[in-house]
């Protein structure tokens, strides 16, 4: 067991935020784990 409760086969979360800046277009922000 990992500090953050997570199991050893089990993938961390992931977050896509889709138009992150307002004056590039296609602009993303990716967030693996906490």
């Amino acid at each position: 067991m990992r500090p953050s409760g997570r199991q050893a086969d089990e993938m961390r979360p992931i977050q896509i935020i889709r138009s992150y800046t307002k004056h590039a277009e296609g602009s993303v922000l990716i967030r693996l784990g906490d």
